[in-house]
């Protein structure tokens, strides 16, 4: 596999937007030169079709998912838990798969989602929609943070860069 030159301590790949409409297969066993370009192309589709899976949205997840994962991935439609929609504290809109633990003394809400325009924009055939959506997200994630001010029994939020979101709803 030819990795690219390193530049400090990254290495700096420019991906042109049109290549991610086509999806690529990567086998680094197959011991055959790899370009850079088709390696971060692979993996950022690989990523977005976890963050799909990962909110139950299954036609992103169609959508990005290379062939590998596709088949050895039971979609299971049935088995898959309720997708809801859900506001966090901070404002931000929320749409995941909804899992109730009954606990001593209640019950407990988890959210497995994404930020909903990410999640909207996987579901597009548009790349700079997904990487302009996961921006957003990223610039706004300070906002769900506000720890100091949380009672005990308030929900509890985490949200990442990319708009992926768990959160915790004490019932």
């Amino acid at each position: 596999m030819e990795l690219p030159e390193p530049f400090e301590d990254f290495a700096e790949v420019h991906v042109e937007r049109e290549t991610f409409e086509r999806t690529v297969h990567v086998d680094i066993d197959a011991q055959v030169p790899l370009s850079a370009e088709n390696l971060v192309r692979a993996g950022t589709q690989a990523s977005w079709a976890s963050l799909a899976d990962f909110a139950g949205n299954d036609y992103a997840f169609q959508r990005w998912a290379p062939p590998v994962f596709r088949a050895n991935l039971d979609r299971d439609a049935q088995a898959r838990p309720q997708r809801v929609e859900r506001r966090t504290r901070g404002g931000l809109d929320v749409v995941g798969v909804r899992n109730l633990i009954t606990l001593p003394g209640g019950e407990l809400e988890v959210v497995f989602g994404l930020a909903a325009e990410v999640d909207e924009a996987l579901a597009d055939r548009d790349a700079d929609r997904v990487i302009e959506a996961q921006r957003r997200v990223a610039g706004r994630r300070a906002q769900e943070g506000d720890a100091a001010r949380r009672e005990p029994g308030d929900d509890v939020t985490a949200v990442t860069d990319d708009g992926a979101v768990l959160m915790l709803i004490p019932r």
